[in-house]
């Protein structure tokens, strides 16, 4: 039998959403921790900003969250880099790196910031992006979508604000995003319940916790996806913030076909929905990511919703670095970087963070001197990890913090905006 992938019929429906969309608080400010929101209006009031860092995209779901064969169809994936992703999401190697639960993530990548700072920092705040993969890949999970949400809710809740030592106290603030997929039929009704608060959600899962959403493409669907952007009206209208994953090639669904939704915009300005077929061969992961991961989709979505507040995470792989710094003039411009560049520059409200990007010393200075030669971008891209992704290829953070701070420490204004401003900005919506 054929094994396919298709958009199925979901649990709450649009028009439901749409009248009770009035629940969910219509600014950041008043979804955000009252403490959090002093917390950021004095960020935003200083300069020269030493002492404080915000990771705008990291993980904690653990091997508990990843389905049983996700390891087994990437063949396509270096085979080092596959060992090291193997080894890192097992459940043995999980608990030797002391990372087999999301508060010891958490915990661990605090710690990591705190000693890569020499005990300097005193705010470190952390964007928690969820993972929600049990649709597009086959094999069991041992922790359901539902309860990962739910157990960072309770992590949350219990670890504002201050930790540390009497000597060195350092305040840290979690900020948790919503993972998106179209293909989960709870997903909207998971939405309302984790922004609205409505009677009758998803049991466990409170609103006010939760303060944007994460997408990610390359698990089979594209972002002009006709419930997405149903959902995209109230995100502008509600000041969510978005990320989305737009680099890196090396995750996608584990089946034959996919049977692909999208709204088109047509030339007359009206829309309508459409699908179309996917035939995923073996082997072909990389051409298949690319074309879900393109920023160019989202220049018609910010077109549509103008107001829209977007992050274009990871800002390319190592793959499109090369194309960016290539001397050919074509192959730059085709680039994703150069591409999601474009889109910073013609839409207010987008932003990238430089996640995993920035492991190359070649990528730092190359990112460094794009943003002085065009200093609009000074208040577009953002600082963020990716961990514990990061580690699987290569490995101490510490050291990566300290890179990027070496080199953007040549310009204040840009290490304020970069490490802290561009992440208040875009999390204030």
């Amino acid at each position: 039998m054929e094994n396919v992938l298709v958009t199925p019929p979901q649990t709450l429906d649009i028009a439901t959403l749409r009248n009770q969309a009035h629940l969910i608080p219509d600014t950041s400010r008043q979804r955000l921790h009252p403490e959090t929101v002093t917390l950021f209006d004095a960020l935003l009031a200083q300069t020269e900003i030493k002492d404080s860092v915000f990771d705008i995209h990291s993980h904690a779901f653990t091997y508990k969250n990843i389905p049983k064969n996700f390891i087994k169809y990437p063949s396509w994936i270096p085979h080092k880099l596959f060992l090291q992703f193997s080894k890192l999401i097992s459940k043995d190697f999980g608990k030797t790196l002391n990372i087999d639960t999301p508060s010891k993530i958490i915990e661990q990548l605090i710690q990591r910031y705190s000693l890569g700072s020499g005990d300097t920092l005193k705010n470190i705040v952390v964007c928690v992006l969820t993972m929600d993969m049990q649709r597009s890949i086959d094999g069991s999970i041992e922790e359901r979508y539902e309860d990962q949400l739910k157990g960072l809710s309770e992590i949350v809740k219990n670890s504002r604000f201050v930790v540390g030592q009497a000597d060195h106290v350092c305040r840290r603030d979690l900020i948790p995003f919503l993972a998106i997929d179209p293909h989960n039929p709870d997903v909207l009704l998971t939405f309302l319940t984790a922004f609205g608060n409505i009677d009758n959600g998803i049991e466990g899962l409170e609103a006010g916790i939760f303060q944007g959403i994460k997408l990610y493409p390359s698990l089979g669907y594209v972002p002009h996806h006709p419930m997405l952007m149903d959902l995209y009206a109230i995100c502008e209208e509600k000041r969510i913030p978005i990320t989305t994953h737009c680099g890196g090639n090396r995750t996608h669904p584990s089946v034959e076909k996919i049977i692909v939704s999208y709204r088109a915009i047509l030339e007359n300005g009206q829309e309508e929905d459409r699908t179309q077929s996917f035939i995923l061969k073996a082997n072909d992961g990389k051409r298949f990511t690319r074309y879900f991961n393109r920023p160019e989709h989202w220049q018609k979505i910010l077109r549509r919703y103008p107001k829209l507040v977007l992050n274009l995470a990871h800002l390319g792989d190592n793959d499109e670095w090369d194309n960016y710094r290539s001397k050919d003039t074509d192959t730059k411009t085709k680039s994703s970087v150069q591409q999601t560049l474009n889109i910073l520059l013609e839409f207010e409200n987008a932003y990238a963070d430089f996640s995993y990007a920035f492991y190359s010393k070649e990528n730092i200075n190359a990112i460094f001197a794009t943003i002085q030669a065009n200093p609009a971008l000074k208040k577009k891209i953002m600082f963020g990890s990716d961990y514990y992704m990061c580690q699987v290829e290569k490995g101490n953070i510490e050291d990566f913090y300290n890179d990027v701070r070496s080199v953007f420490s040549a310009d204040t204004e840009l290490c304020d905006n970069f490490f802290v401003k561009n992440a208040v900005r875009f999390l204030m919506g």
